[in-house]
Order: structure tokens, then C-alpha cells, then sequence
């Protein structure tokens, strides 16, 4: 895993950080098979995701790579809680489109918190 994608460790529970941070195109779509990888290899039913989307930018290709990340993910039967850092709006509606049930955090705090609250 590269450092954009790591497991961190809150209050006793493992979350898998994503930072899409800055990125955009390709560079976006690479973190994204990383992220799918890491949950797929990770043997939890269920996993707890925290996305920084700060000042990243998808594209139809990032955007179908992830709807395909998420059919994956949920075709093995494995579960994502997911908070969302750095949103605008249209990300928002992205999200929204991809998935129900994100939270949008405010900070990564409040993510983490969030996230440990719903297992």
C-alpha cells in the first residue's frame, strides 16, 4: 500500500484512510485500485472508510471506477461505512449517486468519531 493508503487505528477500531487529496485522473483512479485492494484483502465483513477529497477532481473514469470499486466490494458480501472529508456540493451529489449513508465530516475527527459510533 502506498502512504495514500493506510489502515489507522481509533478508539480500539481499524479504519481504512484514503487520501485522495489533490488528485485527479489517473492518480485518483491508482488510489482507488489501491483502496479496493486493501478491502478486499483486509478478510472484514465490514470496514470502516475514511476519504479526504480535498481539492480532488473525478472524471467519468474516476467516477465509474469507483461505482465499480463499490459493486465489487459489495458482490463479496463485505459492508463499508464510509465518511467523507473535503466535499463540495457536486462531490456530494457524486456520493450520493454512488451510494446512501456516507457522512460527510467536517474534520477528520469528527469522521474518525463518527465511524467508530456506527459498530
Amino acid at each position: 500500500m502506498s502512504d495514500r493508503v493506510q489502515w489507522i487505528e481509533h478508539k480500539g477500531k481499524k479504519i481504512l484512510f484514503n487520501d485522495y487529496s489533490g488528485l485527479q485522473g489517473s492518480a485518483f483512479t491508482q488510489v482507488v485500485e489501491e483502496t479496493e485492494k486493501a478491502i478486499l484483502e483486509s478478510g472484514k465483513k465490514t470496514v470502516l472508510v475514511l476519504n479526504d477529497l480535498a481539492g480532488s477532481y473525478m472524471d467519468p473514469s474516476s467516477i465509474d471506477r469507483v461505482g465499480k470499486l463499490m459493486e465489487t466490494v459489495a458482490r463479496k458480501g463485505i459492508t463499508q461505512i464510509i465518511a467523507l472529508l473535503g466535499m463540495t456540493d457536486v462531490k456530494q451529489q457524486i456520493a450520493d449517486l454512488l451510494g446512501e449513508g456516507m457522512y460527510r465530516a467536517s474534520s477528520p475527527e469528527d469522521g474518525k468519531d463518527w465511524l467508530v459510533s456506527q459498530v
